[in-house]
């Protein structure tokens, strides 16, 4: 009995301290190498609309440069979306897929502030209620949950309710789900988790290959070798079939983009000074990485 109390309140303490300490850097905190896989569907409940297609977003981190005042964080990422959308034919209607993919970046700053002292609703509504609650998924990783709920009472049963929900995963990030059943067209929108590949860190689900993108582990079928690396600026670049290759250095700026013949081809980036640059070398059907250093 003394045993389970024990653990019982080693619980209760870990869970009441993690969900006082829901910041932004603990939310968003990434390493290079880890692959988020998302998910965003637009939904109806109306006949008359065509439910959308739901889009994925395959999102690998290049980069983690900290501020010197170590409270602001930038990400580079390579962004891979997949969407469809509906096409009118004689026969009736088909999907048509549609691969992006783009390096951005975003910023993480006030690393050390609570995100999730706020409650949902509107003009302080007194029929609306915020529910908190702090757990563990089936992955394993840390979820504090804020759901939108309303009084079943004669005061509050005129209106129909939205529904509201907002999930801060560590490590992961914010997802959300909406609905109205009030306003036209009637209907919502969700963000979901799909997979997730945190480096030296437990996984979420399979990862997959990413279409037309760069998977967890870079060049892992080898379509892309660099020699020497390190080395002074000038290295040769082979590749099985032609691609356009474009380098970056670890701000994300952009110092070469060329296209890349099948073979070996000479790479020359003496101008540029010494430091990390990322190799992005995208063929027809996907998109390779790789990194090399300046000495």
């Amino acid at each position: 009995m003394k045993r389970f109390l024990f653990f019982f309140c080693l619980s209760f303490l870990h869970f009441n301290s993690h969900s006082q300490y829901f910041t932004n850097g603990s939310v968003y905190d990434y390493s290079m190498g880890d692959t988020i896989v998302t998910s965003y569907t637009r939904f109806y409940y109306n006949p008359d609309y065509f439910q959308d297609p739901t889009i994925y977003t395959y999102r690998v981190f290049l980069s983690k440069t900290i501020s010197p005042l170590a409270d602001t964080i930038r990400y580079l990422v390579h962004d891979v979306t997949k969407s469809s959308k509906l096409i009118p034919t004689p026969q009736g209607y088909t999907y048509s897929t549609t691969i992006n993919s783009k390096i951005n970046s975003f910023y993480v700053t006030n690393l050390n502030d609570t995100i999730i002292n706020f409650k949902l609703g509107w003009n302080g509504d007194p029929c609306g209620k915020t529910i908190d609650s702090t757990y563990n998924d089936k992955c394993g990783f840390f979820v504090h949950s804020k759901e939108l709920r309303f009084r079943n009472d004669s005061s509050c049963q005129l209106m129909e309710p939205p529904i509201e929900n907002r999930l801060f995963i560590e490590g992961i990030g914010f997802f959300y789900y909406s609905l109205s059943l009030t306003s036209l067209p009637r209907g919502g929108s969700r963000t979901d988790l799909v997979s997730a590949h945190k480096v030296g860190k437990q996984s979420c689900e399979k990862v997959g290959p990413i279409p037309n993108g760069i998977g967890v582990q870079q060049s892992i079928d080898h379509s892309l070798f660099v020699y020497p690396n390190p080395n002074n600026g000038v290295f040769e670049i082979e590749s099985f079939e032609n691609a356009t290759l474009m380098v970056m250095d670890i701000l994300g700026k952009q110092v070469c983009e060329k296209n890349i013949p099948q073979g070996k081809t000479k790479i020359d980036l003496q101008s540029e000074p010494a430091g990390l640059y990322f190799l992005i070398l995208s063929t027809e059907n996907r998109s390779y990485s790789s990194k090399i250093i300046k000495q």
